[in-house]
């Protein structure tokens, strides 16, 4: 065994069928967590965002301006909500944070005439549609992983839980399974279209008390 690599190991004694069967990302977990930490405000940041009723999915990433690195650290997750709850979560961390969506929500949902797109803007959330490519997209957020410079906080259990399961199939044709990976396309998303989106928290605007006239040649703060 001591020549299996790591994602086998955690195959064949845990039971995760997808490292040992076509895994997506093919490399440990513990290479890319990391204990939680609080973000600085100088570091830019943006989400990517996979919508549908059955799962909505966000994950937020911080970029260190310094290594390159960029972090995962917070995730939504929700079954069957109405758009203005997921509205209000995401804008929970921070409306100013802009963020890249499923080019889908242009025009596959539609309420009341509106797109998901228009929806969500008029919910307040800062929205671009997201680039779709999906298998480029891969290979971009697995590039960052190997290279260290993708890495994600350990208490991001729905994230973890769905990497441990994204797999291709196994009939031959190496398709992905399309099944649990809200996190995975959202995360592609970010990766791909989001790194363009990163900001940092606008400053807080400087006030100055009022001043009036005391009758004198001063002005009296």
């Amino acid at each position: 065994m001591s020549n299996t690599p790591p994602y086998q190991i955690r195959a064949r004694t845990d039971g995760e069928p997808a490292l040992g069967a076509g895994a997506i990302y093919p490399i440990d977990e513990s290479e890319i967590t990391v204990p939680d930490r609080p973000i600085p405000e100088s570091w830019p940041r943006a989400y990517g965002m996979d919508v549908g009723w059955n799962r909505t999915a966000v994950v937020w990433g911080a970029l260190d301006p310094g290594s390159g690195v960029m972090y995962l650290y917070s995730e939504h997750y929700q079954g069957q909500g109405e758009p203005a709850s997921h509205a209000l979560a995401i804008k929970a961390r921070g409306e100013w944070i802009g963020g890249v969506i499923d080019p889908a929500c242009l025009g596959s949902s539609q309420i009341d005439g509106r797109t998901l797109m228009q929806l969500y803007s008029e919910l307040g959330l800062d929205l671009s549609p997201a680039v779709n490519a999906v298998e480029a997209g891969i290979t971009e957020v697995w590039n960052l992983l190997i290279s260290g410079r993708l890495k994600v906080m350990a208490s991001l259990s729905n994230w973890l839980r769905e990497f441990r399961k994204y797999h291709r199939d196994d009939k031959g044709a190496g398709k992905i399974v399309k099944r649990d990976d809200h996190l995975m396309d959202a995360t592609r998303y970010l990766v791909v279209s989001g790194r363009a989106r990163l900001s940092t928290a606008p400053e807080a605007v400087h006030y100055d008390p009022p001043r009036y006239y005391d009758g004198d040649d001063a002005w009296m703060a």
